[in-house]
This record gives structure tokens, C-alpha cells and sequence, in this order.
């Protein structure tokens, strides 16, 4: 019986050292991913690293996890910041919402601010075309998703608000 055991508990250990051993090679794949600024590939693996690695009570696997969590947000803020950079902003909006949502879902109120705050930039940059053509309805459309991601924008408030009188609906207008 005690042989079962010794045995049983050797497999565990094992087996634990196995699978920490496999979580540290994709910790170390995402942070080189992530140093050679591949963040779509780094942003893969830490999210990988954390499905994996979540429930491991080994100190090392939640410090990468804990790494990752801090990281992931990051890696999409600052792909949406590449894209923003190509003039692809329905890829630029994706990505900082992504970094947004992560950040929030991860406790990083910093970082979920700061996204938002971009998400907000760019769709102000993508309804001012409409708005300067005088086509009110599609800049409304727009500056409302932005106003929606940063409340505390005014300068969006004013040309949200701008839209609404010009289309007539001034109830909406006192934004």
C-alpha cells in the first residue's frame, strides 16, 4: 500500500513539474513575443498562460500569471496604437476596446481609462469627416459610441451635442 502511495504521489509531482515546465516555456515565448513587440503573439500567450496556469498554487506559474494579467492589457493598447498609426480605426477601436475591457477585467482602472480615453480619440478623428460634410446623423452616430467609451470628454459632449441641435432633436442635444 505505501509503495501505491510513494508511487501515486511521485506521478504528481511529476506531473506538476511537467506542466509548470510547459507554462514557463510559454511564459518565456509570450514575454520575447512581447520584447520583440510581436503583441498579437504575446497577448496569445499570455492568455493562454493564464487558461492554463489560474488555478496552479505554484508561487512561480501565479507570478507569470500575474505578469500576464498586467501584461495583456498592454499588448492591445498597444495594437490599437499601431493601427490608429495605419488609419485603420475600426481595428484601432477593437484593440483598445479589447486593452479596456481586459484592463477593467483584471483590476488595472489605470489602464482600462487610458484605452477608453483612446477609444474615444479615434472615433472623434473618424466623425469629424462627416460632421465638417454637414452629415449630422452619421457624426452623431459616431461621436455617441465615443462618447459612450469616455463620458468624461466634453469636447466629444459639444460636437455630440452640435450633431443633435442641427438634426433637431434638442432634447437629446443637452448631452
Amino acid at each position: 500500500m505505501k509503495k501505491l502511495l510513494i508511487s501515486a504521489l511521485a506521478l504528481f509531482v511529476v506531473g506538476s513539474a511537467v506542466a509548470q515546465e510547459g507554462l514557463g516555456e510559454t511564459f518565456n515565448k509570450a514575454v520575447a513575443a512581447y520584447n520583440s513587440k510581436d503583441y498579437a503573439s504575446a497577448a496569445s500567450a499570455f492568455e493562454a498562460l493564464i487558461d492554463q496556469g489560474i488555478d496552479s498554487d505554484d508561487v512561480d506559474v501565479q507570478g507569470w500569471v500575474a505578469t500576464a494579467k498586467k501584461s495583456i492589457p498592454v499588448c492591445y493598447y498597444m495594437l490599437g496604437g499601431m493601427a490608429a498609426q495605419r488609419g485603420d480605426f475600426n481595428t484601432a477601436i477593437e484593440n483598445f476596446t479589447k486593452s479596456a475591457d481586459k484592463a477593467a477585467l483584471y483590476g488595472d482602472l489605470q489602464q482600462e481609462r487610458k484605452s477608453n480615453m483612446w477609444v474615444a480619440t479615434i472615433y472623434k478623428k473618424w466623425g469629424e469627416t462627416p460632421f465638417n460634410e454637414k452629415n449630422y446623423a452619421e457624426a452623431a452616430e459616431i461621436f455617441a459610441k465615443g462618447y459612450a467609451a469616455d463620458p468624461k470628454n466634453m469636447e466629444m459632449a459639444n460636437f455630440l451635442g452640435i450633431c443633435y441641435c442641427e438634426l433637431g432633436d434638442f432634447q437629446k442635444g443637452l448631452v
